[in-house]
């Protein structure tokens, strides 16, 4: 039975309004929503990602999606992007973002479209890269509390403990609890919240 076109748009609707409700959520990880039998597409590629990867004796990285809760506003506003679908797509666009090329790649695109992004798009795209970047190091969370950022550490992170000791060295009141969680104080300069977030993360890939 073929469904009015109002009741096809309604789902889509109402996920971009829960967007714009609650932010961009699992569209800055690597999860989507759509079914290939039960399992989904996403996550079947992912199997099959792993399976040919263990078939071919090559060393399979623990799946991770990394969490961040910075306090900062993330959305695009309907006044920058009217169309809720285009919104929506764009979410998804940002949420592919993983390096500072890609980051620029799609800063100027969108600047070409719709005009100099807003704050919240500029934290937006920051959200992903840092994202990006706690993933590979295996960091699966980092949040504000208060006037520090808690990074917890995944027991399978590739960061060399004696770069964790030199980073709380090198940064005053730094300090590793017995969870794996690195309190760091928010730099309360240029850099801000997002900025100490990508300084300390800069110096963990560094290793230096």
């Amino acid at each position: 039975e073929q469904r009015p076109q109002h009741a096809r748009e309604r789902p889509l609707r109402i996920a971009a309004l829960d967007l714009e409700l609650r932010g961009a959520g699992n569209l800055l990880g690597r999860e989507q929503h759509g079914h290939i039998g039960a399992v989904g597409f996403d996550l079947y590629c992912q199997m099959m990602e792993r399976a040919v990867a263990a078939k071919k004796g090559e060393a399979i990285t623990p799946e991770l999606r990394a969490t961040l809760n910075l306090g900062l506003d993330i959305r695009i506003p309907p006044e920058y992007i009217s169309a809720e679908a285009l919104r929506l797509r764009t979410y998804k666009r940002i949420a592919g973002v993983a390096s500072e090329a890609d980051q620029s790649a799609v800063r100027a695109e969108l600047t070409d479209r719709f005009g100099p992004l807003p704050p919240s798009v500029e934290n937006l795209l920051e959200y992903a890269v840092l994202k990006s970047a706690c993933e590979r190091l295996q960091i699966s969370s980092v949040e504000r509390r208060g006037p520090e950022i808690a990074f917890k550490f995944h027991p399978t992170t590739p960061v060399d403990p004696k770069t964790l000791v030199r980073l709380i060295r090198r940064l005053k009141g730094a300090r590793l609890d017995p969870s794996g969680t690195l309190a760091v104080a928010i730099d309360g300069g240029k850099a801000g919240i997002a900025g100490t977030v990508r300084n300390v993360l800069l110096q963990l890939e560094a290793g230096d």
